[in-house]
């Protein structure tokens, strides 16, 4: 017979995952399209009442929604991305745990009838068929909802990042040879933002719309210092401040501006050489870590398939054969549960090990926790259950 209680539950709980994974699916596409298209050049506005334009609209609803309440709030995006994702997770979570309860009451209820008779006609772990606790893969899947935007994003922000660091040593590199050539910083970056070539501007695209805002800038009357500082800001990393600090300040001093600009640019690729080198040393810590885990993994499913039905196969003959005066009783134990979670958390705590070792910073290892806890929860619901 159809229970059309657990039905209605179940079908509403879909449609509320549905929801949250098509916000989650706008949000995030909404956040890369913002990254990739920021500073392009604007192409002309559709007429209002055209699909294209109701199209687009749709898809930036969400970007405003966020830009709005930084604005107001004040609060940095990473941290608006956090709070809505863990509001979805804790959601999941709410909703999984009433589902769960509703259904283990209803169990209960439809086998009080079915009760044994005598402490011997009780099962063991072994002979019940145990399962992995529902709410707690409802748990570890909120967690990944609430950690992967936010991870994802940080992500993206230190890539894109290092890619502003790159064009902007090679900004002052091109920078230090009008200069070089007799050339002042205001006129030196107006004629590199009017004559630049192809060559040279695919070398600084992601960097290009900062510097035609640069440009506009020092033809409105803004000084050179003011204009680099504005622009370090703009792009938000310490190296760029820094490096700007010593431009700005040989420019206030004058004379050879040209052969400091230049001794910059060269001191930040020699910094980047030397973070691709460490880079590559500390991929092999973060491949050790990768493989621990799978190890791991690999080590606690061969054991609850192999290992401990032979033990509990044993220990119950040796315990019904037993003519010693006692018996051995099976291991009363969820082996299940407690491998599950062993794995969650290994996996979830090697991810932020590898991040403070790569990148130094926690949340950089938020991406590993996310695919080592995603592949291990693969692996245990194919296997473990």
């Amino acid at each position: 017979m159809i229970d059309f209680h657990s039905v209605i539950r179940w079908t509403i709980s879909l449609a509320i995952y549905a929801a949250i994974l098509f916000l989650i699916y706008y949000f995030v596409r909404g956040i890369t399209r913002r990254l990739k298209n920021k500073g392009r050049v604007a192409k002309p506005k559709q007429k209002n009442g055209s699909p294209r334009a109701a199209k687009t609209k749709d898809k930036a609803e969400l970007s405003k929604f966020i830009r709005r309440v930084k604005r107001k709030s004040g609060i940095p995006r990473e941290y608006i991305i956090l709070l809505i994702s863990s509001v979805i997770a804790i959601l999941i979570v709410l909703f999984g745990a009433i589902f769960t309860v509703t259904d283990t009451v209803d169990s209960n209820g439809n086998g009080m009838r079915e009760l044994p008779l005598n402490e011997s006609d009780t099962p063991t772990a072994s002979e019940s068929g145990d399962t992995i606790p529902p709410l707690d893969i409802i748990i570890v899947i909120a967690t990944l909802i609430a950690l992967a935007p936010y991870g994802f994003y940080v992500y993206l922000q230190r890539k894109r990042r290092i890619k502003y660091e790159q064009e902007f040593a090679r900004f002052l590199f091109e920078l230090s040879e009008l200069l070089r050539g007799g050339l002042d910083p205001v006129t030196g970056v107006l004629e590199l933002q009017s004559s630049t070539t192809l060559e040279v501007y695919g070398r600084i695209e992601s960097l290009a719309p900062h510097i035609d805002l640069l440009a506009k800038q020092l033809e409105w009357g803004m000084t050179f210092e003011e204009g680099m500082f504005e622009l370090a800001k703009q792009l938000k990393s310490e190296l760029i401040e820094k490096y700007t600090y010593l431009v700005v300040q040989a420019s206030r001093i004058g004379g050879g501006i040209g052969d400091v600009i230049l001794q910059c640019s060269k001191d930040m690729e020699n910094t980047f050489v030397l973070e691709r080198e460490k880079d590559s040393l500390l991929r092999e810590y973060i491949t050790v870590i990768y493989v621990a885990q799978f190890i791991l993994v690999g080590l606690l499913v061969l054991l609850y398939q192999t290992v401990l039905p032979s033990l509990q196969s044993m220990t119950a003959a040796a315990g019904a054969g037993a003519i010693t005066g006692f018996a051995i009783s099976p291991v009363n134990i969820d082996f299940q549960t407690s491998f599950f979670r062993v794995m969650m958390i290994n996996g979830f705590a090697s991810g932020i090990i590898g991040g403070i070792m790569s990148e130094g910073d926690v949340r950089q290892g938020i991406k590993h926790s996310v695919i080592l806890v995603t592949v291990s929860l693969i692996v245990c619901l194919i296997f473990l259950t």
